[in-house]
């Protein structure tokens, strides 16, 4: 929720194709952009953990990062999340198939709020960056419409997940625990994820509130957020926890959890290169310049 900015140029890439287009397309493209955001390359560190060192790695993060300031106060520095993952029939997000295996497509709820958000995540060279757009949770049924409405600020994801014959999944809610700031120049961002609950999808929909089968019980997930390279606070904090990152994965946890496909390997650890190069030097480093990809 934090580092986001408009991206508004228009997509123009259809009517290149067709060698027209029309001023109504033209609206709806640039109000679709301009109601959409995206946020910059960023490296994106998960861990695995044990609810004993996540309440170390909370405990640590207070002391030095500020609360979330997206959060509710009422809360402290906690707050629900509920995700509906979408994937094809063959699941090949899971599965890791093709191009799929780079991107991710999810409606996300915080709390008890009203608003959902349309999300595409896109991961590349091992650095994340997502797209996403506001709309009323009773939009929701509009990913389904047959006639919709060029101008509707979610009909670039409504787009996307028809050609790709996407289609929800299962649900996940948790809690997290969030702070920000700034280290060594950069900003940063540690989130902690528990009491994890996995649900088939059934439909399209998105309610409020914890449900479904619990997984990772007595665990926690930990990421660590950064632009570049990895700050030394939080080498500090890996080294004194004594723990590895892992491609650790929610939706994928999930799917299992509801019994959709077997998880092969979970918590699996990633090889040397699996991180962006130079992420554990102080040093700048060479890490590769991310293609900037159309939503």
């Amino acid at each position: 929720m934090s580092g986001l900015t408009a991206a508004t140029r228009p997509d123009t890439r259809a009517s290149a194709r067709t060698g027209a287009t029309s001023e109504a397309t033209d609206r709806g493209d640039t109000a679709r952009r301009a109601s959409m955001v995206r946020t910059d390359w960023r490296c994106e560190l998960k861990f695995r953990i044990s609810d004993e060192a996540a309440d170390q790695a909370i405990a640590w993060a207070r002391s030095i990062l500020e609360a979330d300031p997206h959060i509710d106060p009422a809360l402290g520095d906690g707050y629900s999340i509920s995700s509906l993952y979408f994937d094809t029939p063959a699941l090949t997000v899971f599965h890791r198939i093709g191009p799929d295996r780079r991107r991710k497509y999810r409606v996300r709820r915080y709390g008890s709020e009203t608003l959902l958000y349309l999300e595409r995540k896109l991961k590349s060279h091992g650095r994340v960056r997502k797209y996403r757009s506001r709309i009323p949770d009773d939009e929701l049924c509009l990913l389904e419409d047959d006639h919709p409405d060029r101008e509707w600020s979610g009909d670039w994801f409504r787009r996307r997940v028809q050609i790709r014959r996407l289609e929800p999944v299962c649900r996940v809610t948790y809690w997290r625990v969030a702070r920000v700031g700034v280290l060594e120049g950069h900003p940063v961002r540690f989130t902690v994820d528990r009491e994890l609950r996995a649900a088939c999808a059934g439909g399209l929909c998105l309610p409020a509130g914890s449900e479904g089968v619990p997984f990772l019980t007595g665990e926690a997930i930990m990421e660590l957020k950064f632009p570049r390279v990895l700050p030394q606070a939080f080498k500090a904090l890996v080294h004194d926890l004594s723990i590895s990152p892992g491609t650790v994965s929610k939706y994928r946890l999930a799917v299992a959890t509801c019994g959709l496909a077997p998880l092969a390997a979970p918590g699996s650890r990633l090889p040397a290169d699996g991180l962006p190069p130079g992420a554990w030097s102080r040093e700048p480093g060479a890490a590769p310049q991310a293609p900037v990809a159309a939503p």
